[in-house]
């Protein structure tokens, strides 16, 4: 009895310590995916040693968050595909970020940051016309209800939101401004990062101010930050 005590014992012992070899090999490739990301000079010649170092942390320790990297990976390359107006490539590289982000999702469902990313995924899909773009909301709208104190998503995902206004249902809408008060109410702040946000990537605040003062209410306890 002893005897098969031990051997249980001894093989127990044994997979645990594959498993700790497993997750370190995994955590080493994915530093050194770091590494390698932080020196790259262009997200083209970089890719191939990058995608491999993930691929080999995924292979080692399927860990969401290598899963998460990977598919931002991904994202990045079609991005930049998409920069030089190369569609189909582009939505190659989509693809592959969707169903990766999507895997990472299935192993941690509690990951906005996930979610936001997936949003930006189908968000690009056949840009400009933008065909999922009401999908890329859902995906933003989930990751703030997981997590909606949250600054980078309130900020991103209201912004989303507020630059595709007039293609919003009116549920939308209503989402939008229930959140949009939540941060009047708990960020004195919010409102001016916003302006600035939307003054960087569209030049002037005329549009997202013609939207704002369309709620009376919500303006006037606003409007300070628009001066």
């Amino acid at each position: 009895m002893r005897k098969i005590v031990s051997i249980v014992v001894l093989i127990a012992s044994m997979a645990l310590l594959i498993i700790a070899i497993r997750q370190y090999s995994g955590y080493h490739q994915f530093s050194r995916y770091k590494i390698l990301r932080s020196e790259a000079k262009s997200i083209e010649d970089a890719f191939p040693a990058l995608e491999s170092a993930l691929l080999k942390s995924i292979g080692n320790y399927q860990n969401p968050d290598f899963y998460k990297e990977l598919g931002r990976l991904y994202l990045d390359r079609a991005i930049a595909e998409n920069k030089y107006g190369n569609a189909d490539k582009r939505d190659a590289f989509l693809d592959k970020a969707a169903s990766t982000i999507a895997e990472g999702i299935k192993r941690n469902p509690l990951d906005s940051r996930a979610y936001f990313d997936l949003g930006k995924v189908y968000m690009l899909y056949n840009y400009p016309l933008m065909t999922y773009a009401e999908k890329a909301r859902q995906f933003f709208m989930e990751a703030l209800r997981i997590n909606p104190a949250n600054e980078f998503l309130n900020l991103n995902v209201l912004y989303f939101h507020l630059n595709q206004w007039s293609v919003l249902s009116e549920n939308e809408k209503q989402s939008v401004w229930d959140r949009l008060d939540r941060n009047v109410k708990t960020d004195d702040g919010f409102f001016g990062r916003l302006r600035n946000q939307w003054i960087e990537n569209v030049k002037t605040d005329e549009g997202l101010k013609a939207i704002l003062m369309s709620n009376p209410s919500l303006w006037e306890r606003i409007k300070g930050n628009f001066k």
